[in-house]
């Protein structure tokens, strides 16, 4: 049995090869190959048809096409945050109907000790607050301090920080810190680096980048060698995208060491792949006569 999905499962396999949790590589990928497991289970029990919802009977026309919609897909789209479309409607499957009623639903038949989900409550934070006492700063896991540690925030005066006309300032002239294809190459090589510490469990969000080492470079570099297939030429652009964005958020260059020296084994590895590689350069041709009538003939 093979189940319907818009996902290029093999793709997402590839994306995934590094992923430090095989197990759930194979969950997620055989899952949505193949179905994922409903975790009910009973079978033993009388089947009951449940009314619709309120706007599920007021919208009776509507429903029938959702409904003949996912059939001919063979999947179902959403959930979404607001509708993709002014004239369409979203179909909810209510696995929790009958609500307060002697008869169970599809997740009351669900193991509660295998399938549950909690929320973090406000309850929870202002406990804590209150156990660890007023002025409590909440972290998340701080990182030990590296090389790359970002410059403290409280370097800046607050009546810089608020200021909005300097604000705009620096950041225009951050746009125009390096040209327009050459930041576009330095995005590509970021996202690259970003999604390699993603696969490999290293946790990243846009206003706190995480504090890389030398080893993590060295091996982003044997990622882009083996699996991405670059150039040694593409790697050194993509290292100089590393930097441009610690740079612009505030951290030190994280291609060197405390000394302003550029890391030595970072370097070699680079030799390394460049030896591997060869050189690329093709022969030079003599510019003749023959070679200018070609030109002007093409």
């Amino acid at each position: 049995m093979h189940a319907t999905t818009p996902v290029n499962v093999k793709q997402l396999k590839s994306e995934l090869m590094n992923h430090p949790d095989k197990h759930f590589v194979d969950y997620l990928c055989n899952g949505l190959q193949y179905g994922f497991d409903t975790m009910v289970k009973y079978d033993n029990i009388k089947t009951m048809e449940c009314r619709n919802n309120l706007s599920a009977r007021s919208q009776k026309d509507t429903v029938s096409d959702l409904i003949n919609k996912e059939l001919c897909n063979g999947f179902v789209y959403g959930p979404f945050e607001k509708l993709p479309f002014d004239d369409c409607r979203r179909l909810i499957l209510d696995l929790s109907a009958p609500h307060n009623d002697t008869n169970v639903s599809i997740n009351d038949l669900i193991d509660k000790d295998l399938c549950s989900m909690t929320y973090v409550k406000i309850d929870d934070a202002i406990r804590l607050i209150t156990k660890y006492g007023k002025g409590t700063k909440l972290y998340g896991k701080i990182p030990p301090p590296r090389s790359t540690c970002r410059e403290a925030a409280t370097q800046l005066p607050e009546c810089l920080r608020s200021n909005v006309v300097l604000n705009e300032t620096v950041k225009q002239l951050w746009t125009h810190a390096v040209a327009n294809t050459t930041r576009s190459l330095y995005n590509i090589g970021f996202s690259h680096f970003v999604r390699f510490l993603l696969l490999n469990g290293i946790t990243y969000n846009s206003h706190d980048l995480p504090l890389v080492s030398e080893d993590v470079l060295i091996y982003f570099i044997a990622h882009c060698f083996k699996v991405l297939k670059l150039k040694h030429t593409t790697m050194k652009i993509y290292l100089c995208g590393i930097r441009h964005a610690y740079l612009k958020s505030g951290y030190h260059n994280p291609l060197e060491t405390p000394h302003g020296e550029f890391l030595p084994r970072l370097t070699l590895i680079l030799k390394s792949v460049k030896r591997i590689q060869g050189s690329q350069t093709g022969t030079r041709l003599p510019i003749t006569f023959q070679f200018y009538r070609k030109s002007a003939i093409e």
